[in-house]
């Protein structure tokens, strides 16, 4: 099929720009120069390189954090290096940080703890244990002699034991839950919501 006075006059157009373009390349490729350590680059485009605002990049310049080979210049293989060792050591000094603050923060915890047990503000376990075991001790013994003191009349007497002994099995049961909690480190609320499901 013959082409078209159109479609001919587009191919003879395409055929200049085709050969401009292989032109354009094979140039570049020429003129363009082998980037090494020794390239020297601007402050901006040092700047570019390393994600850095040119102030940020002179910054770091006069703190000595960074090799400059003159006013304004960089040789390319110094300045990544040094840039990456003021990476790696704010990297260090943050992990130093973290941890200065770790132990700051145990030692306040530990100086916290011995002033609330000097305040009484807190007490150990096992001392708030033994407390409420003499407490529930002491009620349980005088409880148990109080219907013998309260009537002569037996009857009476019967109930107001089994009364009694009621009160003090709930109490202690009570208290046994209380205890494993506080022993279990369980908050006392835990313990209340237990009794009431219960």
């Amino acid at each position: 099929m013959p082409a078209t006075k159109q479609s001919r006059k587009s191919a003879v157009q395409g055929a200049p720009k085709a050969k401009r373009a292989r032109q354009d390349i094979s140039q570049s490729a020429a003129s363009a120069k082998v980037v090494g350590a020794d390239t020297m680059v601007s402050t901006k485009a040092a700047a570019e390189i390393l994600a850095l605002t040119p102030r940020r990049l002179q910054q770091l310049v006069s703190e000595g954090a960074l090799a400059s080979a003159g006013r304004g210049r960089f040789r390319l293989g110094p300045l990544v290096q040094s840039y990456a060792g003021h990476l790696r050591k704010q990297l260090e000094e943050a992990r130093e940080d973290d941890s200065d603050d770790a132990i700051r923060f145990e030692r306040a915890r530990k100086l916290r703890i011995e002033n609330d047990r000097e305040e009484r503000l807190l007490i150990e376990t096992e001392e708030a244990i033994a407390t409420l075991e003499d407490i529930v001790g002491t009620i349980r013994a005088e409880l148990s002699g109080l219907p013998v003191r309260a009537t002569r009349d037996m009857d009476l007497r019967k109930k107001l034991e089994k009364d009694v002994a009621g009160i003090l099995e709930r109490t202690i049961e009570r208290l046994g839950k209380r205890l494993a909690a506080l022993q279990a480190g369980d908050a006392a609320f835990e313990a209340d919501a237990e009794d009431a499901a219960g």
